[in-house]
């Protein structure tokens, strides 16, 4: 099954959600963080306010839409439940890769000035070359967040009829050998859930 390409869009904007967290941070003004958010000393929350932020629209925007992203993703992916039924015959958990996949991203760009136009594009250049190797290679679903979620990356053998493969799988549940499993490729990943 092959995703179409605005959902493999909103699949990929989900994983950087992190990633926008930390540009609304670096957003906020130095006069915000010289300020207390509350009043401590009064025990009501008149006096409380949110933090100001330089660029607003941009950091709010790119981290609704990766909010937004990351949850169509997890109720997607959730949603894969049909496929056919396999046998495990071996299966070894791969927990580094989906960190791998997005960490050094997250470095990167731990300088980036929204405000900065030029920055900014270089950014979103960034992030469409990136979408283009991740869609093009088939790891679209190699959402480092999936951890969040109780997801976990094996390279699993497997049978169906007396047909064996060893490829890559996502899996909630723990895949072990001869459990019978559901097994659904999509975008040359295996999602794995539990035979009914």
């Amino acid at each position: 099954m092959k995703l179409r390409i605005l959902s493999s869009i909103i699949i990929f904007l989900g994983s950087y959600l992190p990633l926008a967290a930390i540009l609304v941070l670096q957003d906020i003004s130095k006069e915000s963080w010289e300020k207390p958010i509350c009043d401590i000393t009064k025990l009501t929350f008149e006096n409380c306010q949110l933090p100001t932020l330089n660029n607003p629209e941009i950091a709010l925007a790119f981290l609704g839409i990766t909010a937004f992203s990351f949850v169509f993703f997890i109720l997607t992916i959730n949603s894969i439940k049909s496929g056919e039924v396999a046998i495990i015959e071996e299966a070894k958990q791969i927990p580094g890769d989906i960190i791998n996949y997005v960490f050094p991203y997250v470095v990167s760009f731990m300088g980036v000035d929204i405000s900065d136009k030029g920055k900014l594009s270089g950014f979103v250049l960034f992030l469409a070359w990136l979408f283009l190797i991740t869609h093009k290679s088939g790891q679209i679903f190699l959402n480092p967040l999936l951890i969040l979620s109780n997801w976990k990356y094996y390279e699993v053998t497997y049978s169906i009829g007396n047909h064996k493969r060893t490829e890559y799988a996502l899996s909630k549940n723990t895949l072990i050998p001869n459990s019978k499993v559901r097994t659904k490729k999509v975008q040359d990943i295996n999602i794995m859930s539990q035979k009914d």
